[in-house]
């Protein structure tokens, strides 16, 4: 009855004025239980339905049932796409990053330089993905908003080409900023590691003794050589 009905919305009225933690709910009323339930999910308090026919809002479905979004098509078409996207982006910056930092910590072998990269690479290498993601949407994603963790685009963007490519690529900041500092670590200790053992090569022993500047021994001779290794890891 509408009574039942009221009830049970005090009820729940009084739980989120205190602060539980969660709610199990087997609604009466659906629809006249929608604005209390989003009152609690607004509130951070866990909502576990039962037998209730609550519309969130918009959902997304995949199968392959005939009417349905094939989800074949989804995992092998739009997924597949930002994964490369995303993955491309993350791996050309982390090795840059890691390219120069790598080279900057060997020619500085043993300074205060080279112990802080190697920590900083340490410690993004042993980083977990997934802890340092929900770190980067706690803090960086409600101010300035950085990632969508469903889309990759706002729902129900404009059509226009521009707006949709800047919205495309604001959504991609806390994906490619994650993985990107991820990836850093790695690549980081294989190219010091390899520049080292480059640096006691004759060759790099004959260009210092032509009289050849450091800058041009240090990213012509030795980081072209470096690169061997880090380009057959990449590949």
């Amino acid at each position: 009855t509408e009574a039942d009905v009221d009830n049970q919305i005090s009820i729940l009225e009084d739980y989120i004025n205190q602060g539980i933690d969660a709610i199990v709910l087997a609604a009466l009323d659906s629809k006249a239980l929608i604005p209390i339930v989003k009152r609690a999910v607004s509130r951070n308090i866990a909502m576990i339905l039962i037998d209730s026919g609550i519309d969130f809002g918009e959902s997304f479905n995949f199968s392959t049932r005939k009417g349905d979004r094939d989800v074949l098509k989804v995992i092998m078409g739009d997924r597949l796409i930002n994964t490369v996207i995303l993955m491309c982006i993350a791996i050309g910056l982390s090795l840059i990053i890691a390219m120069i930092l790598g080279t900057i910590a060997a020619y500085k072998f043993g300074s205060k330089t080279d112990i802080s990269t190697i920590i900083f690479s340490l410690l993004t290498y042993s980083m977990p993905v997934f802890w340092f993601g929900l770190i980067i949407l706690f803090f960086f994603a409600p101010p300035l908003p950085l990632a969508n963790t469903v889309e990759p685009n706002t729902p129900h963007i404009s059509d226009d080409f521009v707006a949709y490519t800047l919205d495309y690529m604001r959504h991609l900041i806390g994906p490619s900023l994650t993985l990107t500092v991820s990836f850093i670590g790695g690549w980081f200790l294989i190219m010091r590691d390899t520049l080292l053992n480059i640096f006691t090569e004759d060759y790099m022993h004959a260009a210092y003794a032509k009289g050849l500047k450091t800058r041009r021994i240090l990213f012509v001779h030795a980081r072209k050589n470096a690169m061997l290794p880090m380009i057959t890891l990449v590949a």
